[in-house]
């Protein structure tokens, strides 16, 4: 079980820098002019006199996939590493398929805007860069659950799996809320009736307050003048 956690933590850490590397290809062309790798895309590319092609949801997807393969390094040494690696791998795909489910400008900033939606294409690369993320999140979540088993065998019985600590939360929850004592209808009604009646005295005292206070001002100003 452990071959198994360390090899799949080596084929998290492969998919996030296959995602990372297909960055540095094409990922957007535009009709008739040219082409703009994911990294063009996400830190900018000015390719026409006053025009810059620049998205920062492609960079923060390459932020997150970056460190999406730090943590999944840092999981070898660090145990909880494996859960921020999970998590940062659910954003970096979260954040990929918003990008690949909207038109291509509608999170690009393009200035001035001398293209249509209709003349600017994405490429086989994002594509692949797309299910690269996916593939790295489904990766991360098999591991924390593999590794998680291995720790729970190693520890002859002193641990329990995340999936009978949920269990056990749950089953704690439903446990504390069968003691929870509901109010009465009666206590709800004069409950409800004291907390109106205590907004109405306040805010009764907030406006003799502040039209006290104005009317005193006026007075003053009209004084001196």
């Amino acid at each position: 079980m452990k071959k198994a956690s360390i090899s799949l933590k080596i084929l998290t850490c492969l998919a996030a820098v296959a995602t990372l590397v297909l960055f540095f290809f094409p990922f957007i062309e535009i009709t008739g002019h040219y082409t703009l790798t994911g990294m063009e895309a996400a830190f900018g590319a000015s390719r026409d006199v006053g025009t810059t092609y620049k998205s920062a949801w492609y960079a923060f997807a390459f932020i997150l996939g970056a460190l999406t393969l730090v943590f999944s390094g840092l999981s070898f040494k660090s145990k909880g590493c494996k859960y921020a690696s999970m998590g940062f791998s659910l954003a970096f795909a979260i954040n990929m398929l918003v990008i690949y489910c909207t038109p291509v400008l509608k999170f690009f900033d393009v200035r001035p805007l001398t293209v249509g939606s209709s003349d600017i294409h994405r490429q086989l690369f994002f594509t692949l860069a797309f299910v690269a993320s996916l593939v790295t999140f489904v990766l991360s979540f098999i591991t924390m659950f593999v590794a998680d088993y291995a720790e729970v065998l190693e520890s002859n019985g002193a641990k329990i799996t995340i999936s009978r600590r949920i269990k056990r939360f749950f089953k704690d929850y439903k446990s504390e809320i069968t003691k929870i004592v509901w109010p009465s209808r009666n206590t709800v009604v004069k409950n409800v009736i004291v907390v109106l009646v205590m907004c109405l005295v306040v805010g009764a005292y907030i406006w003799i307050l502040d039209y006290g206070l104005g009317t005193f001002i006026n007075f003053v100003v009209k004084a001196k003048g």
